[in-house]
């Protein structure tokens, strides 16, 4: 069994990820600047979520940031939750 990342990076390649921009409205409304690596997982998530592969999970899926302590996975998430929000979700947090 492959893993999400490995698939996305076959399907999709480093320059497909290149020509994925992330939306004003995400870096605009965030507190601090997003750091290259931070862009990188917007541009990732976006690649998987708008485009159609073979293997993509059916919606909705999961996804797991596994990242370091203090990389900004807060901050990735509050990008994507405005992400989803643009694109129609309801967001309920607890």
């Amino acid at each position: 069994m492959a893993f999400l990342y490995d698939l996305l990076i076959e399907e999709f390649g480093k320059r497909e990820l290149a020509r994925t921009e992330v939306p004003n409205f995400i870096t605009d409304n965030l507190k601090y600047k997003i750091r290259p690596y931070q862009k990188e997982s917007f541009q990732r998530f976006m690649l998987c979520y708008n485009e159609d592969f073979e293997g993509k999970p059916k919606h909705p899926f999961h996804l797991l940031y596994n990242m370091a302590t203090g990389s900004g996975k807060t901050l990735v998430m509050a990008g994507l939750i405005l992400y989803l929000y643009k694109k129609g979700y309801k967001i309920l947090i607890q």
